[in-house]
This record gives C-alpha cells, structure tokens and sequence, in this order.
C-alpha cells in the first residue's frame, strides 16, 4: 500500500513548492518589496559587477565606479559615492564588498591599474554612512609594472584575506598582458579596525593555472582558517588553499586538490530574444565561496543537460565541501531547466545554514532575469526549491559584456539573506550603442515544512518512506505512526491533505474508508497511517490565494 499526500499551505507569504529536475523540495520566500538598485545612468561603467553588503541598518550597493547607500527599513537610496569621493580608491574597479559582523565593519576592496594595487577601504563603524573610509590604496600592491585583475574578498574572525590576478603590462599597457600568477595577501584585521596605518601583511604568489581566479572565502560563522577556492583550468578539480595564522606568523599556506566527479564545463553562450548576441557570461570560473560550520559552498558557471532537455545549456555548479580533515566533497550537482540558461551565481547561506543563491538567466524567450533558488541545510544532497523569479528584463544586453557577478549578504539581524543581480530595461533611458542595465535589490529566506519521517522534511516529489524497500513482508516495514507536519523558518498554517490509497481498497486509511472519499479534501492536524505500510509523500503547493 502507497499512500500519496497533497498538501497546499495557506499562508500570508508566497511560497512556491513544485517537482523541478533535481528532485526539488523545500520553498523560498523573497520579499515582495524588493526594490530598484544603482543603474548605467548613474555614473555606471559596463559591466556593473554587481555586489552587495548588508550591516545591521544598511545595505550597501557597489557597482564599478558607483556606490549607493539604501535604508534597510525604507528601501531608500540615503547616500550615493563615486569611488574618489567615498575614499582613497579613484581608478578602482572589480569592487567586492562584504560586511563583518564580528567586527561591525564593511570592508571593500578595488582593483587599480594605477596604482598597480588592490584598493582596501574599511569602514568606521557598522554605519557605512560615515565617510571617508580608512583607505590603503597601495598596502597590496602587485610590484611595479605589473597590474592586478580579479580581485576577491574574505574574512575570518581575526584576518582579512584578498586575491587578484597579477600580470606584467604588455606594450600597450594593462590593457594586454603576460607572465600572469595568482597574488594573495592576508592582513590582520584588528589593525584595520583600530585604524592602524601600516596594518601586519603576508603576501604569497603563485604561478601555477589551476589556481588563477581563485575565490576568498565569506566564513559566517566562527572560524579563525581562511580559504581560497579556484577551478583547474580544465574543469576537472579543484584548488583549495588553506590559511591559519595573523601577519606576521602566517604559515605558508597548504594547498589541496579536489576532484570532481564531473567536470565543470565550458560555458555555452546564453541566447536572448530578438537578437544573435548571446548574453556575455565572464568564463566558467568561481563566482563565490561562503564557509559555515566547517562546510564551504562554491557556485561556478558551468555547461550542462538539464533533465528533459536534449541540448547543453548554461547551469550553475553548486558544490559544498567538508573542511574538515579529511576534506570531502558532500555535494556537487548542476542547477539547469530545460529550455532556460543560467549564469553568474552568488550565494550566501542564512544563520541556521541554509544555502541561498541569487543568478541571472536568459532564453530564447527570456530578456536577461534574475531569479533565486535555495536549499534548507536539512534537505538530501543535490535537492532545491522550485526556482523563482524576482524581476523579469525587457530588453536584451547588447553592450558586449555582462555581470560579472551578482552578490549576496546575510543578514546579521534576521534569518534573511540579502541579493543584488543585473537586468536589462529601457524604463530608466537609453545608454550609447544598447539599453541600460539596471539592478535589483531584495531578500530572501528558504522556509518550509518539516515531519517526523525519516528524512524529516517532506518531499515534493515521491520519496519511498520504507525500509529496506517497498514490498517486502510487512516484517520489514514500518510500523503505524502519526504524520505529523510542522513549519520552520517562521513557515505557519493549516495544512489540507488529500489521501489516495492504492493497491488495496479493502483497508481503512485514517477517516478514509471507502473509494468515494479518496479524492476528497480534509484538514488534519496528523494523518494516522495504518501498519505495515510502504509509504510515499509528495507535497505540491500553489502560494494562499
């Protein structure tokens, strides 16, 4: 006997539970106030990279060139800087930005072919409204001639950890290059927050492909081990470097290769309408790299076979890694529809460990998006929810380049993670040769509904509860229990279930008991499931109407 239930959850916020390829489950609520970003028109370069920090009162937007300040409570732009003005990092591009709750401060770094540098600017308290920032403009400096590219932003509790590309100018300037490695520089982070001058620094080097483009590590959680995360030029590994240590004393680092169980794949080109320009995905690289609880979670841009699909298409590569010794790989799957092409994730996870991501998309059909995706920290490996849709373009990106990344915060004050992705409009004028992009801001929050089965969170698409396997002697299987459901993440309502027994018609299924009711719809605060019984759980849901 199989029984199936239905579940539809009223509930004031949207949530959205459906099957998807990846035998998805799970729901993700986004704020119906998500609200407009920085745009071209504002002193915007091409491309945006996009990115995003959130403190305690502020979210804090920076595209290149450009950063806006934006009440957390309003949504409001209160304050909008060019780099000069902001701090010592004219000439800065590539910005990354992150916020430190153990600290209370923002730390964004730039890369600047002036000053042969990666800019860092730290801000003076949790309020970033406070201006000018203190800037070191040359303290990670690339050496003379040479010229940073890349750079990348991470923190543990009592470091600051910054990569970037160095190469040596070619004839024509930073503009062209050769003789490329991969620089790294660890400060010691209370020298940044007590305003030291000259803070404590180690830089290392290092020459070898497998790891340029390497990616810091955002630890959210307590952790006093650092980690850059990089893609072997073939797809098939990863590099994983390891940093323990302040400056002066900071060991070298020890660097690791992980294998993958499938390579990560070329980029294929993600189509728009009206038009043979394909939206300008920046490489199948590392885009972002979050640690929580001795796991990192990595997304890179990959090329893969959606399930139902017959061609390859852009899909994102989502892969958490075990830190702990011996370092294991706990999940590595591709996020793709069938039809849909997806690039240039950011991820972030919220305080209980649950994974968020925030991509663009495009189609055949589809102006370049944005969209989110999670996974609750509970979920089996290689599972999401249903991916939803924050802000659909309506014109198509035909400036050459796109991205080349998104961002996302946690939230230090709530269970939200935070989001900022690129779009394509004509609402806000017109810029030269194309449509402007333009950004969104928002948050996010994965909830759902959880059970005392085994797993305990119930699946949207059919999942066996029975051990070993269905259909073995009722000896085997287990006994009568009561379903008892229950929200998390602030997830409440009632629940309406409709049970459909099959394979027998002559056993009495809790208040069903005759073929007549199978179908009907009944409110139950527990279903009552009768022994010996296989049993498989699907949930579909549509948002309270």
């Amino acid at each position: 006997m199989i029984l199936f239930v239905f579940l539809v959850l009223a509930l004031g916020a949207r949530p959205v539970f459906a099957s998807a390829p990846l035998n998805t489950q799970g729901s993700i609520y986004v704020s119906t106030n998500n609200f407009e970003g920085l745009n071209q028109l504002q002193n915007g370069a091409v491309p945006p990279d996009v990115q995003l920090a959130v403190g305690p009162n502020y979210a804090v937007e920076v595209t290149n060139f450009k950063i806006g300040i934006f009440s957390k409570a309003t949504f409001s732009l209160v304050a909008s800087y060019n780099f000069c003005q902001f701090s010592a990092t004219c000439g800065g591009f590539d910005p990354k930005i992150l916020y430190d709750s153990s600290s209370g401060r923002f730390f964004l770094t730039t890369a600047n072919y002036g000053t042969a540098s990666v800019n860092l600017a730290v801000s003076n308290s949790s309020d970033p409204t406070i201006v000018p920032w203190a800037s070191y403009p040359t303290l990670l400096n690339v050496g003379s001639g040479n010229c940073p590219d890349s750079d990348r932003i991470g923190v543990t509790d009592d470091k600051i950890i910054v990569s970037a590309l160095a190469y040596t100018a070619g004839t024509s300037g930073c503009s062209s290059g050769f003789n490329t490695v991969q620089d790294y520089w660890v400060v010691k982070k209370s020298d940044l927050t007590s305003g030291i001058s000259s803070p404590a620094v180690q830089g290392f080097s290092d020459s070898s492909s497998n790891l340029f483009f390497a990616n810091t590590a955002r630890s959210l959680t307590s952790t006093t081990t650092g980690y850059l995360v990089a893609e072997f030029v073939d797809g098939t590994a990863l590099s994983l470097v390891t940093i323990t240590g302040v400056p002066p004393n900071v060991p070298t680092p020890v660097k690791t290769t992980i294998p993958l169980a499938t390579r990560i794949a070329g980029e294929m080109g993600a189509p728009q309408p009206g038009t043979n320009a394909t939206v300008p995905i920046n490489g199948n690289i590392i885009n972002d790299v979050v640690w929580y609880g001795g796991n990192l979670w990595i997304t890179a841009n990959d090329g893969c076979t959606p399930s139902g699909d017959s061609q390859q298409r852009d899909c994102l590569r989502l892969t958490q890694i075990n830190t702990n010794s011996p370092v294991t790989v706990r999940q590595d799957f591709d996020f793709g529809t069938n039809g849909k092409y997806y690039f240039d994730g950011a991820l972030s996870t919220d305080a209980s460990g649950n994974l968020e991501v925030v991509y663009g998309f495009s189609s055949t059909t589809d102006y370049p998006s944005i969209g989110v995706v999670g996974q609750d920290a509970t979920n089996p490996a290689g599972t999401l929810s249903l991916p939803q849709t924050i802000l659909v373009g309506t014109k198509p990106d035909l400036q050459g380049r796109y991205g080349d990344y998104f961002g996302a915060s946690t939230d230090p004050t709530s269970i939200f993670v935070w989001f900022a992705g690129e779009y394509f409009t004509d609402l806000n004028g017109t810029c030269p040769f194309s449509y402007c992009w333009s950004t969104r801001i928002g948050y996010m929050m994965v909830a759902g509904v959880s059970s005392n089965f085994s797993p305990p969170t119930i699946y949207q698409s059919y999942q066996t509860v029975c051990k070993p396997m269905c259909h073995t002697s009722p000896n085997v299987m287990l006994n009568s229990t009561i379903l008892t459901l229950s929200g998390f993440n602030g997830y409440g309502g009632t629940v309406t279930a409709t049970i459909s027994p099959f394979y027998s018609s002559a056993v009495s299924y809790g208040n069903l008991h005759d073929t007549s009711e199978r179908t009907s719809i009944r409110q139950y605060s527990g279903v009552q499931l009768p022994s010996h019984s296989c049993r498989a759980v699907r949930i579909y849901s549509h948002p309270d109407q």
